[in-house]
């Protein structure tokens, strides 16, 4: 007991610098010290007070699709500099036996794309083998069989429906009416993929998630205020468990002028959201919004299908979002996304795509 000291675990333990015997000497780990031993206190708001306004004439058409799509990340991203990164992108170091969503995603991705690219299925799954990222022998035939038949389930819905094709682009260069937001205008600038005829369309082995929904909703509204003379229409294939699913955004209604009215002025409210956004976190994380605004159009009750989408259940929620967790804090209850406005600001987001919206 004489030669022996049994010294703290972290270097800013108020043992490590005890009245009688101190044996460090880092004010650093001295402030640590006394934080531990001080009065507990929340943590402040990570923004108590909106940020100035960034004035911007352009916008660039993909930042606003980001911006629908995930407020918050934008708003750290763009006005504080900071990002989220996971490291992802390694090499795998051993033979794959199997293989998790994302994973299951890449493998049905590539066949769906070389399937509308006009390749037979049996030769897109082949080269799938050919690459080397499967599992070997017997262990990645029930995969593929399972992949392959959902890639073909939706590259048929995409034959169907005529986008199966090669696509082409439209340019867009308008104003967008910011007249509910105190007047002016903001010029919006880009290119809307995925044009077949009258129609943008999203194919993806992904499920029609929210994000597929918005990104089709702002196209929409821009190249219907750049060429009001074509009735325009959005249409989505993606994954579901018995194979496709269709989702559908009818044109805006109207002769051509007033469509191309229409367009300028929802166009213009997604503008002066992205303005806002970019000067105080919005409470609109893309699932839970969604899930508010679509139980409350079908009159039914928005907190609890809201709350499935915060929360999560076998897969992380809204909650865990690492931009939602800077933001709010780690274990945020939805109480907090009310408080700051979740009803409005997704009733105003989500409204005008939920009356245009059609499944199959």
């Amino acid at each position: 007991d004489d030669v022996v000291t049994h010294h703290p675990l972290q270097p800013f333990d108020p043992d490590a610098f005890a009245d009688d015997a101190p044996w460090s000497f880092d004010p650093v780990q001295l402030a640590g010290a006394r934080a531990v031993v001080s009065e507990r206190v929340p943590p402040p708001p990570f923004l108590p007070d909106a940020l100035e306004d960034r004035e911007e004439a352009v916008v660039g058409l993909d930042e606003l699709v980001r911006f629908v799509q995930h407020p918050l990340r934008e708003l750290l991203r763009q006005r504080f500099g900071m990002a989220t990164w996971d490291d992802d992108d390694q090499l795998p170091d051993a033979i794959p036996i199997e293989l998790d969503d994302l994973q299951r995603w890449g493998v049905g991705q590539r066949i769906l794309h070389q399937l509308l690219a006009g390749i037979e299925l049996d030769d897109a799954v082949r080269a799938e083998i050919a690459a080397g990222t499967l599992p070997p022998g017997e262990l990645r035939h029930a995969l593929l069989t399972d992949v392959a038949n959902t890639a073909g389930a939706i590259h048929h819905l995409a034959v169907e429906e005529g986008v199966a094709g090669p696509p082409t682009s439209v340019e867009v260069d308008v104003d967008a009416d910011l007249f509910e937001a105190g007047g002016g205008t903001v010029r919006v600038l880009g290119t809307v993929p995925g044009v077949h005829g009258d129609t943008v369309a999203e194919v993806s082995y992904s499920s029609l998630s929210p994000k597929t929904r918005l990104a089709l909703w702002v196209r929409l509204l821009a190249v219907s205020a750049a060429r009001p003379e074509r009735e325009w229409c959005t249409l989505g294939i993606g994954r579901a468990r018995s194979g496709g699913k269709v989702v559908r955004h009818r044109a805006l209604d109207g002769p051509a002028e007033h469509r191309a009215a229409e367009a300028g002025r929802l166009l213009g409210r997604l503008v002066a959201l992205r303005q806002r956004g970019l000067r105080q976190p919005l409470p609109l994380p893309c699932k839970t919004a969604e899930a508010w605004a679509s139980a409350a159009h079908r009159e039914q009750d928005p907190r609890q299908a809201a709350e499935r989408c915060w929360t999560g259940g076998n897969y992380p929620g809204d909650d865990a979002d690492a931009s939602t967790v800077r933001i709010y804090g780690e274990g945020a209850g939805l109480d907090v996304l009310l408080a700051a406005g979740l009803d409005p600001l997704a009733r105003n987001l989500w409204d005008p795509i939920l009356v245009r919206e059609s499944w199959r």
